[in-house]
């Protein structure tokens, strides 16, 4: 088996020509899109059909498995098309047809688009609120409401001809750490460990296509190694947990592993022990990787990695207007303050991402069409009396906490937190507080709105 066989790699964002050389060398056998490698939808499927081109008319190969990240929420690559609130929101309405729905229109879109492969879902238990890593894209802090529901997303996304991919085994949510920036490390007992397994055995139950593992080091395994090096975590899968179907790596570029393990011991620790896909997102080190998988021979993994290729079973199109609908109904009130809509607003954006700025100016095009008068505003900027609403997520407020609470002192503020709300005690009391649970254009008017007076945010009080 050729040594890119057991790759998936990321590409050079927007340098086509570079990109061609990189796939002309490596030929593997499936490119993961990220959110810089197009400028719009009609770029993005230019990008994919010049894929599936260059492998079938030049190459002579089957068209690649095409992988993307579409989780929901605020890991989405592909912004453009209909996809769920975070997987939190999800585990909070626990209902398994909204799960499955939610799997379902995102399969459908990734699949007219000509997508094989999603990342998703992440079925780790969030068992701790800390843990940067994961927080909204858990569905939550229960094994079974997370067993169940990713079980629905699993069979959504299949079913619509996308497959599905369990992250990160096994089981991400109790560290602290973030495997982007260090290696974790999990040092709770085995039956702790075990019994965050749990969703993982149930999405094999379930015929996921794949299972992605973690690079956290679980210490009542292995103690001290990375799962996605160590043979003891695959031989639970293989063995124990008798799965037979796709094993690949989280990306071996993250810190975890780039700054502890050289090339060579990457691929000696996660192919030969076991792994069938090594992701590698950085097209330089996947060059690297590459060089060190020669002569390897074959994993024996070519069945499971054509299973990938589905067709779509279900006919039907999901109704857009359910997920519009959903996305609209999750924001929940935690802090009700209403602000009169005849007065001036300013709105303060307190991270940095241009989709989100992209999202604000639509919110304010569209509450100036209806007679607001809205304003952005910087943290910088001095008001008094003024009526604001500042929008963000937990991580983009951490270590100002402070200096939010001065702002709101003196004005009236109402915080939207497009992530999950755990660190609403860190902002004084008199601050309003809405759990958006999502960033997407619906999650942040309807918040809006309701600040505004206009609806009320009680869905989840309904159960």
């Amino acid at each position: 088996m050729e040594s890119g066989r057991l790759m998936q790699v990321g590409l050079l964002h927007g340098d086509r020509e570079g990109s061609r050389k990189l796939l002309e060398k490596i030929k593997p056998v499936s490119i993961i899109i990220m959110s810089d490698d197009f400028k719009n939808l009609e770029d993005l499927s230019e990008l994919i059909k010049w894929i599936k081109n260059l492998y079938i008319k030049e190459f002579k190969l089957r068209e690649p498995l095409i992988a993307v990240d579409q989780e929901g929420g605020n890991v989405a690559r592909i912004r453009e098309i209909n996809y769920p609130p975070s997987n939190y929101a999800l585990g909070l309405i626990d209902n398994e047809n909204i799960s499955y729905y939610s799997g379902a229109i995102t399969g459908k879109e990734l699949h007219d688009l000509g997508f094989h492969w999603d990342l998703a879902p992440v079925i780790d238990v969030l068992s701790n609120k800390e843990n940067a890593s994961v927080l909204e894209r858990s569905f939550g802090e229960y094994v079974d409401k997370v067993s169940r529901n990713g079980a629905a997303f699993i069979r959504g996304l299949q079913d619509f001809g996308i497959s599905a991919t369990a992250k990160h085994f096994p089981g991400n949510g109790s560290v602290v750490e973030d495997p982007h920036e260090k290696l974790p490390r999990d040092r709770r007992g085995i039956d702790s460990v075990r019994n965050t397994m749990a969703p993982f055995i149930r999405a094999a139950e379930e015929g996921v296509r794949s299972i992605m593992v973690s690079h956290v080091a679980f210490d009542a395994i292995d103690e001290g190694i990375p799962s996605s090096l160590s043979k003891k975590v695959y031989k639970i899968i293989r063995d124990e947990m008798r799965y037979g179907g796709l094993v690949i790596t989280d990306s071996l570029d993250m810190k975890a592993i780039s700054d502890n393990f050289s090339p060579g011991e990457i691929v000696r620790n996660s192919f030969l022990n076991g792994a069938d896909i090594l992701e590698c997102v950085d097209p330089y080190l996947a060059e690297n990787i590459y060089d060190h998988l020669k002569n390897l021979g074959s994993s024996g993994s070519e069945e499971r990695l054509n299973s990938l290729y589905l067709e779509r079973k279900r006919k039907y199109n999901p109704p857009e207007e359910i997920m519009f609908s959903l996305s609209f109904s999750v924001p929940k009130w935690l802090r009700k303050r209403i602000m009169d809509p005849s007065e001036d607003i300013f709105i303060y954006y307190a991270g940095k991402t241009s989709y989100m700025r992209a999202i604000i100016s639509r919110v304010m095009v569209r509450l100036r069409n209806i007679g607001i008068s809205v304003s952005p505003m910087e943290i910088e900027d001095e008001k008094k009396g003024a009526n604001i609403i500042i929008i963000g997520k937990n991580l983009h407020l951490n270590g100002r906490y402070a200096e939010i609470n001065r702002l709101c002192s003196r004005n009236s503020c109402v915080f939207i937190n497009t992530g999950i709300p755990y660190d609403s005690p860190l902002l004084d009391g008199n601050i309003g507080y809405v759990a958006a649970f999502g960033d997407k254009y619906e999650n942040i008017i309807s918040s809006i709105y309701a600040i505004l007076g206009f609806h009320d945010l009680g869905f989840f009080d309904q159960k």
